[in-house]
């Protein structure tokens, strides 16, 4: 019997809670749009001047803080992106001239996430972020 009543207990939830829950998320997901920002300076900051190994690292951690963000405030493309980049620079043998352009490519196609809050798949216009991401890649 206790058992049964435990198990119920575990099921059982609280609307209000929820309804608080999902409010709060909906605040920080609105937020995101700003503190996605952070990161966006940090990855311009590092394709000013020479572009070495310590610059490398910056976008790296940026690249990383994209990745890991994104889908979790509802940007799965920021996360698309983020995961780009972020393999971009684990494939570098070493820091390049063509370098500063391919990190640009990724800040624009973040940068259009979002301006348009492309949420979600973000349809056809996250479409084509993505496949200018990609042309600009090749």
């Amino acid at each position: 019997m206790d058992e049964e009543y435990d198990r119920q207990q575990l099921l059982a939830f609280d609307p209000e809670a929820l309804a608080n829950a999902e409010f709060g998320l909906a605040k920080l997901r609105a937020k995101y749009a700003e503190w996605v920002r952070d990161d966006i300076d940090e990855l311009v900051a590092s394709c000013h001047g020479q572009f070495g190994e310590e610059e490398l690292v910056r976008v790296r951690r940026a690249a990383h803080n994209l990745k890991g963000q994104g889908e979790s405030f509802g940007y799965p493309l920021i996360t698309a992106i983020g995961q780009s980049l972020f393999d971009y620079c684990d494939n570098l043998r070493e820091p390049g001239p063509q370098d500063p352009a391919i990190i640009r490519a990724h800040v624009d196609a973040v940068l259009k996430v979002v301006e348009q809050r492309l949420t979600e798949s973000g349809g056809e216009a996250g479409s084509e972020v993505m496949n200018e991401l990609a042309r600009a890649k090749i």
